[in-house]
Order: C-alpha cells, then structure tokens, then sequence
C-alpha cells in the first residue's frame, strides 16, 4: 500500500447525520473481516476469522469502561485487552524486538480519563506513528519471508490486513466522532475498534519480532510505569533509561545484524543486502524503539535522554557484544539512529497521572461487535477471568471455548440492552452454585469475585451506555462460568486445540434451524458435542478419595463423602446443560441430551467404567430407565465398533518439512478458537 496516511477530513466522504449515515455508510465488523478476506492469502483469512462470526478475532478482545467526571461527561475509566492480535509471525509470537506492553501502556495512558472523542483523536495519532515507524518501510522486503509450506500464513499478507483494519476503523470513528449528538453506545464501540485495530497494526510491522532459541520475558517495566504516573518514591532516572532499553531485547536486534539470520526468522529484512543492510535493520528497530517509548512514556523519554548519544552509544555497544558484530559498526550505528528526527510529534498529549497500569483484571476481555445499527454481531474474547485454581487455569471438563459460544448465543442478534437482560438471567443460574460450598480458600476467593464483579456489572445505570453494560456483563458471567464447582481439575487430559477447534466446527455448523439429523450425521455431531468434554477429567472426578485434603483440592467442588459417580454425573449434566446454552440447534438436531447419547459416551470414549458405575452415572444424570442391564448391554453392543475404531486409528502420513519453514508451519502459525 506504500505509504499510508490519514487525513483528518479532506479525504473523507462528506458526514452526514448519525442516524442517517450509519445504516447505508459505516460496514460493520464483519465488513473489515470480508475486506481483509479479499486481500490476503486462505492462512490469513482463517488466522483473522471465518465467515459468520464463527470464531473469535485470534483470541484477541478490547473493551472499555466508561465513567462520568465531575462535569458529568462521558471518559474512558478503564481499558482492558485480551490476549494478543495476531502478529508478524500469525498467532506464533515468537520474541518482540520492542516488549508488547510498552504498546497497551501507551495506549491506556493516552486515553483513560478522557472522553471518547478526545480518545479517538489521539488513538487516530498512535496510528498515524505506527505507519511512520523507519521499519515501514521494509514491507516490500515481507515477501522474502514467505513459506513453501501450503497455506502458511505470510507476514506481508497480515501487514496488509492490519493496514485495511486500521484505515477501515479510522474512517468509521471519524465519522461517528464528528456527528452532531452520536450515542454513547457508538462512540465505545468505534473507539475500541480503533483500538483494538492500532495494536493489530503495531504488531505487524515489519521487524518487530525475530525467531528465537529460547525466548526471554520483557524487562521490568515498574520504573518506568512510577516515573510516568509520577509515583512515590521516584525511580532515580539512571534506573528509567535501563529499564526503557530493556524493553527492546538486544539478542534480537543483534540478530537482525548476522548476515546468517534468514527473512523467515526476522519477517523485514532484505537477505540481498550487504554489510549497509545490516547496519540498517539494526538502526531501524531502534528506531522504531525510541520512537514507541516517546509515544507512551513521553516524561520518562525526555527525562532520561534516552535518545541522547552517550545512551545510544551504551546501547550499540551492546548489541555489538552480544552479536559478536564488528566494533568498527558502533559510530556508524550510532550515527544512522541518531541522524534524523524521529517519526510522530514532538509534544506530548496532557495526560492523567492516576492511571493504573497494573490492574489485575486487565488481561481478560469480551468484547461486542455490533452492526450500523446496534445489533450484536459477535464476541470477540482474548485472556481467560481467574477460575477455581486462580491464574492457573487446569482442565477444564468443557471447553472454554464453548462457554464463550454460551454467552455468545445469548446475545448474538439482539441489541445491547436486550442482551443485558438476557445476560442477568444467565448469570444468576450461575451465581449461588450449591457446591461452592465445598471449595477450598482459593476457590472460594475467585468465585466470590466473579460473583462481585457480577453484581457490580448488574448495577450499572444508565449513565454508562448500553455496549459497555453488556460488555461487563459479559466479561462477569464469563468469570462466572469459569469459576464453577467442578469446572476444571487439576489432572485432565492434555489440551488439544486443533481437535476441539474442529469439534467446536461441526457443533457450529449443526446449530442452524433445519430438520432433525438421520443417520449417520446425528452420531457425528454428537461425538462432536461430546469432543468439547475433557473425558479424562471426567474420568479424574470418578477417582476414588480418601480424607487428604490435597486430592479434594484437585477437583475444586468435591462433596465429602459423596459417591464419585454422583461427582462425575454433576460433571456431565453440566456439560450437557452447556452445550444446550452453547448450541441448541445441534443438540435438538442430533437429540444430544436423550439417553443413548450419554450411552455413546460411557461406552465409546476410554473412560474404562464398570456396568454397575455406567448405571448409576446415568440414573444421576437424569435417565433412569437405562438402569435395565438389557438397555445398558444394547447401547455397548451399538458402539462397540466405534469403539474398537477409535482403539485403532488410521495412522496419518507425517508430511516431510523444510527446516527453515518451521516458524510458519500451519500448525504453530494459525490460532483457532
């Protein structure tokens, strides 16, 4: 696309009124997906999202909060992103030459505390710094990192996605900011959009992640986050300008220096230049770097004289050592990142000092799409809440991506306010679980706070606008759902996201309204209904136990002294009254909840029951007339081949792979929900 700006009017088709515009004008969410569809190769379509909102934007969610100040007036409280957009290398992360938080730190600091029009502008500005960064201009260079492996994700593809997302959102909120009296509702939903589709871009600029061995976490950001909100005591300014280095990791940019370094490994870099090349991707990353720490730290930057030569000086030296590069390369270096000024304004925006950049809860978020005319299209998620083992998430017995699908089908084609009410009565099934009862501290701390932030999002009035009510809905009845007695265990089966990826597929493409399924469709999508249950955790919660409080605590919703196969029973119903929420057309469709179909499960999957436990898991499940051995030895009987089937798979063909594509094999590159 070249170089790529944003013009703040003239380019822009005349505004006319909201109401009148938005309908036939602005495209929805969906729209920039079809867009970025055309653009980009089939990998790239799947990595950003399949038709009809099938799945979840990579795992990547911005919300935001609102609150009103002093003067009544609409202001950003609150930012929360979820997990990350894909990135130059596709949903494989790899190691960031400029640290990720820097981004989501600049861009809280730029927004919260002021109003979503003043929020537009300013993230419109970020955009505008992103498409200026030096390494922008390797683009043309993105296609020497291309794979031989089919369908692998190309990184110019997803730059250009990126791009189209971000002039699309810019478009959009332009014309939303600048309409004469435009519903709070509008205005979050076009900033959050602009948000979400600026740090897309910013993580698909060329050069800004390199492949390699053993990545390493960011350097602490702590003295940086107190010197700029300005708390006490203040970091000495030595301190900040380390840390501010620290967050661009010199093993990579001394990477970018070996003329050995491959385009796959470093997605930017032109493996036809010389020894100026050389010099020249290492300039450019750091320039890319201080122009990001100008942008979201902008006191701790002027304040340190980061850019100032004795520091880059320190810093090329570094990078020189580390590499084993030649000495002689350290003036030069210096002398090209120094040499002109650095892309974006020179002043900083006013900025509020109260901003909290450590806030718990501020890696999860649900995010709601909606159409020109306010009805939801989607949920887009990214993170996990805290569930019954607090950060660490266990097995879960159903999928977490099916208990997405549960709140998405409560609010999918219905606008915010009814979603909200149908949101309240979701959440209350879930609030008073009996079993809580039984948890141990850990567990009980997190579903109180999931039962807190609930009833909190239940609060809310109508000073704050309805996609930002339901969006706290939303993200509470998630916690909810995660927080559950006997949701996850701590010893289940290992996570396979390709296989529940396609189980979640056919129970999707089964939830339309049409005729009941025949044979043999109904049993497919039954074995995928079942898929989305982790059968070995299943199996974990049929363990007998003895009084060691430690193996209670493995299974969060353990009732002492309870029979495990009533435990295990508790387990499936749930899951079954899930996948009801979740997919009521498959589970009508395929007669998911009648007796045979739990019979499938005890029989087909290797849960290595006994008759007498199959029995009585199926009276608590509510299908007491299997209770007959006669009922019981016909549904074995029905499955019996399917489970032989299972005990001897196909073995598939193990495809022979260039080692140099390893970083864009399908496998690790696309990420399905």
């Amino acid at each position: 696309m070249g170089q790529t700006r944003i013009e703040r009017g003239s380019d822009l088709e005349p505004v006319r009124p909201v109401a009148a515009a938005l309908a036939p004008t602005v495209p929805d969410v969906s729209a920039v997906l079809a867009i970025q569809r055309g653009a980009v190769n089939h990998a790239v379509s799947r990595l950003l999202g399949a038709s009809g909102g099938r799945r979840s934007l990579a795992r990547f969610g911005v919300t935001i909060d609102t609150e009103r100040n002093d003067f009544q007036s609409l202001v950003v409280a609150k930012l929360n992103i979820g997990h990350r957009p894909p990135g130059i290398f596709g949903s494989g992360e790899k190691s960031h030459t400029v640290a990720w938080e820097t981004f989501c730190d600049g861009l809280r600091l730029e927004i919260v505390g002021y109003s979503m029009r003043t929020g537009i502008d300013r993230v419109i500005d970020l955009i505008q710094v992103a498409l200026a960064l030096p390494s922008m201009s390797r683009e043309p260079f993105l296609r020497q990192a291309e794979s031989t492996v089919a369908n692998a994700v190309k990184p110019a593809d997803l730059l250009q996605a990126a791009k189209l997302r971000a002039l699309r959102a810019c478009h959009v909120a332009q014309l939303v900011r600048r309409s004469e009296a435009p519903k709070g509702t509008a205005l979050v939903s076009a900033l959050q959009e602009l948000a979400a589709a600026y740090l897309q871009l910013r993580n698909s600029v060329p050069l800004s992640a390199v492949k390699l061995g053993l990545p390493e976490g960011g350097a602490d950001l702590d003295p940086i986050r107190k010197y700029e909100t300005r708390q006490d005591p203040t970091p000495p300014l030595p301190a900040v300008r380390t840390a501010l280095w620290g967050q661009l990791d010199v093993r990579a940019v001394a990477k970018l220096g070996n003329r050995r370094t491959h385009p796959r490994e470093a997605p930017g870099i032109d493996a036809s230049g010389g020894v100026e090349e050389l010099q020249q991707r290492i300039a450019d990353v750091v320039r890319d770097h201080l122009t990001t720490m100008r942008s979201s730290y902008p006191r701790s930057f002027n304040d340190s004289e980061i850019a100032g030569e004795p520091s880059v000086a320190t810093y090329v030296d570094d990078v020189i050592e580390t590499g084993s590069l030649p000495r002689e390369w350290i003036k030069p270096l210096v002398s090209r990142i120094r040499g002109a000024n650095l892309p974006g304004p020179d002043g900083a925006h006013r900025r509020r000092v109260d901003v909290t950049l450590t806030d718990p809860d501020k890696r999860f978020a649900a995010q709601i799409i909606t159409a020109p005319d306010g009805t939801i299209t989607d949920l887009t998620t990214g993170g996990r809440p805290r569930g019954v083992f607090g950060t660490a998430q266990g097995s879960h017995v159903t999928a977490w991506s099916a208990l997405v699908d549960v709140v998405r089908t409560a609010i999918v084609g219905v606008k915010p306010n009814q979603a909200r009410v149908r949101l309240v009565a979701l959440g209350q099934s879930y609030r008073t679980p009996a079993r809580a009862t039984s948890f141990n501290a850990t567990a009980a701390f997190w579903i109180a706070h999931a039962v807190d932030k609930f009833d909190r999002a239940v609060a809310l009035d109508n000073k704050t606008p309805d996609l930002a009510r339901a969006q706290a809905l939303a993200s509470s009845v998630l916690g909810l759902l995660n927080a559950q007695p006997l949701s996850a265990v701590q010893s289940g089966g290992p996570a396979n996201s390709a296989r529940e990826a396609q189980h979640r597929a056919a129970a999707l493409a089964a939830n339309v309204g049409a005729a009941v399924l025949g044979e043999p469709a109904r049993w497919e999508v039954i074995q995928a209904l079942w898929g989305l249950c982790d059968v070995v955790a299943v199996e974990n919660l049929l363990e007998e136990l003895d009084d060691d409080a430690h193996e209670k605590d493995e299974r969060p919703g353990t009732v002492p002294g309870e029979e495990p196969t009533t435990r295990a029973a508790d387990a499936i119903s749930k899951h079954v009254t899930l996948m009801t929420r979740a997919y009521p057309d498959a589970v009508r469709r395929s007669a998911f909840s009648d007796a045979d179909s739990l019979m499938y499960l005890l029989a087909v999957t290797k849960l290595a029951l006994s008759k007498r436990a199959s029995v009585a898991i199926a009276v608590a499940a509510g299908h007491a007339r299997l209770t007959a051995e006669t009922a019981y030895d016909n549904q074995v009987g029905k499955h019996k081949r399917k489970l032989d089937d299972d005990d001897n798979p196909t073995p598939k063909k193990k495809s022979k792979k260039n080692h140099d594509d390893e970083s864009f094999d399908e496998g690790d590159s696309i990420d399905e929900d």
